[in-house]
């Protein structure tokens, strides 16, 4: 008897994130369904099934520790699954960006366009 397994494929979102000065930074990722950030070619936060299903499991939302970055470019990557047609499909990347001359951030913000750009 043969074993049969199916890899869904995968989708790639893939970005330069300008940082415009040192300074930490802190990420937060929402999704339907789940999905993993990368910056720099590591995985930072995350975690994909390779198992599809149809279930509802509602919107996952993960955070980076706090973490420096140095002034220039930086790459992102977004993986996600596609998902049940079924259901919303629906990805948000937002960061807090630590200010070394202000208060600190309160909440996750939307990273302005001008820091990103398609590669």
């Amino acid at each position: 008897m043969k074993e049969f397994s199916e890899s869904y494929s995968t989708i790639e979102l893939n970005s330069i994130l300008y940082v415009p000065q040192n300074t930490d930074l802190q990420f937060q990722l929402k999704s339907i369904p789940k999905a993993e950030l990368y910056i720099d070619g590591n995985l930072v936060v995350g975690s994909l099934d390779d198992r599809f299903d149809c279930e509802e499991k509602g919107e996952s939302v993960v955070t980076t520790p706090r973490q420096y970055f140095t002034r220039g470019n930086h790459y992102i990557k977004i993986k996600l699954l596609p998902g049940c047609a079924m259901y919303n499909q629906c990805i948000s990347l937002k960061w807090k960006f630590y200010r070394w001359y202000r208060n600190n951030p309160s909440d996750f913000e939307d990273i302005p366009a001008r820091y990103l750009g398609f590669n």
